[in-house]
């Protein structure tokens, strides 16, 4: 029987992934902190961006020598993944608010489109497992009180053994993480918000080695020492994102009061 208490920390973690997110958005949007068009933003970048690269990597694993190199060298394949998918984030960050978006180029603008992608992020990546996690145990919990039951569902039979005998508060890390992965990609607007205001394409490139080497390190984590060692990879990077937002304000507001840099993009 999966632990009622693991269904409630899973259900937390639902609320922590989707439900406290959406609502924060609707509320800073709906109170005009922050513009439904940047969200929207960012949600679209989201959506591009991934299916370029499931795309891309599809391709490139149906390759037959590729793709037996890539699934015989884990950390190689993740660092691929992730590389690709930070320079495309980053260069998109950069040039919707360079050009097709620059309206929202300022603070709130980017808060709001961090938010959207790390919405989309935490959906796709944390609640649908999180959401798919509850259904099981609920079925697994139903089963074992009728004995007569026995469920055909492949995710069930999978998942059955884990779920009845991980640790209940381990069921609270993908909320958790869900959470920080949001905050962490706000950071990262912003940081490429600072690159366009300074016209500077070097800090673009430190977004993608900065996402980059959090990504990696959350899988390698997560594949050599479980989930509690890769959560703490987010939970910790989440800290220093906050601070960042924070400060980087101050920053932005000084910025609008005196003329941007006109700096080689290229430095």
């Amino acid at each position: 029987m999966v632990n009622p208490m693991s269904l409630f920390l899973m259900s937390t973690s639902f609320l922590l992934s989707l439900i406290l997110p959406l609502g924060v958005i609707i509320f800073l949007c709906v109170t005009k902190r922050i513009s439904f068009k940047g969200v929207f933003a960012g949600i679209g970048l989201f959506c591009m961006t991934e299916i370029v690269w499931m795309l891309l990597f599809s391709a490139l694993f149906s390759i037959g020598g590729v793709g037996a190199f890539l699934n015989a060298n884990v950390w190689l394949a993740s660092l691929t993944q992730s590389a690709v998918m930070a320079v495309m984030l980053a260069f998109g960050r950069y040039y919707m608010n360079k050009s097709m978006l620059s309206d929202i180029s300022t603070w709130r603008g980017n808060c709001a489109f961090g938010l959207g992608y790390g919405f989309a992020y935490s959906i796709m990546y944390f609640s649908i497992q999180i959401l798919n996690d509850m259904m099981a145990s609920v079925t697994i919990n139903q089963e074992l009180e009728d004995e007569t039951a026995q469920s055909t569902i492949s995710y069930v039979l999978e998942n059955q053994t884990r779920l009845m005998e991980t640790q209940p508060l381990a069921f609270l890390l993908p909320g958790a993480s869900a959470l920080a992965a949001i905050l962490i990609q706000v950071a990262l607007c912003l940081v490429v918000l600072y690159a366009v205001r300074q016209n500077k394409m070097l800090f673009v490139w430190g977004v993608a080695a900065i996402q980059t080497v959090i990504y990696v390190a959350y899988d390698l984590l997560q594949n050599a020492f479980g989930a509690w060692y890769s959560a703490s990879v987010f939970v910790i990077c989440a800290v220093g994102s906050i601070v960042w937002i924070v400060k980087s304000k101050d920053i932005f507001d000084d910025e609008i009061k005196r003329p941007f840099s006109r700096r080689s993009p290229l430095l």
